[in-house]
């Protein structure tokens, strides 16, 4: 037994040491929690059936096909900057953690970004933080492997409490976990910046520079591919959309050929055209530009909302946006059919249970004004309505200052909405309406409805 371990052991010493040359402490220490989780969720039957979906997903056909790009580009950079001597095999271990942890989450986001634009304002910074600052910097002075464990599981169950305390009832707790998150990782900079002082002839060498610029390198090399990899992606899913949709294959041919002459640095735009065309499919070549022109149109309107009177309605550009502050934002303005345009929020849940209680804000109108502003609650279970119906009433008074600042909701109105029941009054030429949808299902199902409407509402 003992003559079968010793080997065993002299080979998993032999391993340790090898994997020491390459690693630092610190990337030891994440190495092997990542492996141990792997393993615990392999052997927990809880885990590994909820793990299983999620590896499974990640090596479906169009994730893939970004990890082929990403290894192909990534080649081609590095042979670049091999041929004017700014890359050798010492870099292979820092070229590969930058691939996977830069490259490929960037590319992965470039392509499902909806707007480009925003995508290099906010993406970009993010990578070059994590490939120039934390890929680097923090990987200078590491310490003993036993405390970079202790470091490394502290930091990744914090990352796990700021992750499952992304709930609305949760706020004050997940502020609370990202300050101290945010206070580790300042401490940790701090720390390396003092050795830095300390030790600066130790890295001023021109090993540590090429480290330091490699990361910056394929950082920019990378910007032109995530460009293209974001207008492919976006275009190919436009493209898929309306294949089932415009039957004509001349005029399908045509609207593909004017959809990149009109969009190709607009993907924002492009996307909108697509949720219009589910709602007005154009049949003729005259409609299809007449509506590529109508969301160049929508798109400048609001860049510049145009000025709308009070007595004729609410900008609908302006409106959209009066809930945006409590995470109710209202989407894109879209034309639902005929003269009637809409814009609508997404779902805002009350609890953890997302077949419990919902809210919802709409505006509805014309296509240059808004005439009516409502606020939803969804209540899928009336056995688990709870205190909906206050958090609803809550939620409509801010709503309500933001039409008539510094005004109160009419108390007749407060009862009635915390009763649910069927109501409407008139309030300075306005209307309010109270209005409930009931669902004939076993879990009596209802949509309470609380709006004010414009003298100029056309119901």
């Amino acid at each position: 037994m003992a003559g079968n371990f010793c080997p065993f052991s002299r080979r998993c010493v032999s391993l340790f040491m090898t994997l020491s040359e390459v690693f630092n402490t610190r990337e030891l220490a994440y190495i092997f929690l990542g492996i141990v989780f792997f393993i615990f969720s392999c052997f927990n039957k809880g885990m590994s059936k909820d793990f299983k979906p999620v590896l499974s997903a990640l090596f479906i056909k169009h994730f893939l096909i970004i990890y082929a790009l990403t290894i192909l580009y990534t080649g081609i950079c590095v042979t670049l900057l091999s041929k004017i001597g700014m890359w050798d095999f010492s870099l292979l271990k820092d070229t590969i953690v930058w691939m996977i942890f830069a490259a490929l989450p960037s590319m992965y986001k470039a392509g499902r970004a909806p707007d480009i634009k925003q995508y290099f304002k906010t993406t970009l910074v993010e990578l070059g933080q994590i490939t120039i600052l934390l890929e680097f910097v923090m990987g200078l002075h590491t310490y003993a492997l036993w405390k970079e464990l202790l470091l490394a599981a502290l930091v990744l169950f914090l990352k796990g409490l700021i992750f499952f305390s992304q709930k609305p009832e949760q706020v004050q707790v997940h502020k609370i976990f990202k300050k101290i998150d945010a206070a580790i990782s300042l401490g940790m900079i701090l720390l390396v910046c003092i050795h830095l002082y300390e030790n600066f002839l130790q890295y001023w060498t021109f090993a540590y520079f090429e480290q330091f610029a490699l990361s910056l390198e394929l950082t920019l090399m990378l910007i032109p591919f995530l460009y293209l990899l974001a207008v492919y992606m976006r275009f190919e899913k436009t493209f898929t959309t309306i294949n089932s949709r415009i039957k004509p294959p001349q005029l399908l041919v045509f609207t593909k050929w004017m959809l990149v002459l009109h969009f190709i640095n607009n993907l924002a735009g492009i996307k909108r055209w697509e949720q219009q065309c589910f709602i007005r499919r154009p049949t003729t070549r005259q409609e299809v530009l007449n509506s590529i022109k109508d969301v160049k149109e929508l798109q400048t309107a609001e860049a510049n909302p145009p000025e709308v009177l009070l007595t004729n309605g609410w900008s609908p550009y302006l409106s959209r946006d009066f809930m945006k502050v409590h995470l109710l934002g209202a989407g894109q303005y879209v034309n639902h059919y005929d003269d009637s345009w809409g814009a609508i929020s997404s779902t805002f849940h009350l609890s953890g249970d997302y077949f419990a209680n919902d809210i919802i804000y709409e505006v509805t109108g014309t296509k240059t004004v808004v005439t009516q502003i409502e606020l939803i609650l969804k209540v899928f279970d009336r056995s688990k309505k709870g205190n909906a119906h206050k958090v609803f009433v809550k939620y409509f008074t801010l709503l309500f200052d933001e039409v008539f600042s510094g005004d109160t909701v009419p108390v007749e109105l407060i009862n009635k909405i915390l009763k649910g029941k069927k109501y409407q009054m008139a309030y300075n030429n306005y209307l309010l309406v109270c209005h409930l949808d009931e669902y004939n299902n076993h879990l009596n199902t209802y949509n309470l409805k609380v709006a004010i409407r414009h003298p100029n509402h056309v119901v």
